[in-house]
C-alpha cells in the first residue's frame, strides 16, 4: 500500500457548522466601516446592507451595527447554533414550538449581555439584535 507523499498537502474536508467566516457575533456593535474592512464594500437594500457573497444582513444605527440576520448552513439545535454565531459562553435558549429565543424570561437563557436573538430551526434563519 503506498503511503501518501508527506510534502503533498490533501485537500481540507468541510466540516458541518464549521464557524461563519466572520462570527456574527463579533459584528454587533462594531462601526460599519471596520466591517466593510472586514467583510468588503456592503450593498444597502430596504434598510438592511449586505456583503458581496449576501452571507448575512446587517442593520447600522449611528454608524454601528445594531442588528444582523442570516441563515446557518445546515440544520442545527439552538445551542449548536448559539456556538456557530461566536456565543461560546451562551446559556440554553428559551424554546418555543417553532424557535429558539435569548434572552428567555430570565438570565438563564442568554446569549451575551445586551444582546436578544432568535433561530428558527425550520428555516434556519437567525437574527440577533444589540439592545443597548
Amino acid at each position: 500500500m503506498e503511503r501518501p507523499d508527506a510534502a503533498t498537502p490533501t485537500p481540507a474536508k468541510p466540516q458541518p457548522g464549521a464557524p461563519a467566516k466572520v462570527p456574527p457575533a463579533r459584528l454587533l456593535g462594531r462601526k460599519q466601516a471596520e466591517i466593510e474592512a472586514q467583510l468588503g464594500t456592503l450593498r444597502l437594500a430596504g434598510g438592511w446592507a449586505r456583503p458581496a457573497d449576501d452571507a448575512l444582513e446587517l442593520q447600522f444605527r449611528g454608524g454601528r451595527c445594531v442588528g444582523l440576520r442570516g441563515h446557518v448552513p445546515e440544520d442545527m439545535d439552538c445551542a449548536a447554533v448559539a456556538a456557530w454565531l461566536g456565543f461560546d459562553a451562551a446559556t440554553f435558549p428559551l424554546r418555543r414550538s417553532d424557535r429558539c429565543e435569548w434572552p428567555g424570561i430570565s438570565l438563564k437563557h442568554r446569549l451575551a449581555e445586551d444582546v436578544a436573538g432568535s433561530y428558527v430551526p425550520a428555516t434556519r434563519e437567525y437574527a440577533l439584535t444589540l439592545r443597548r
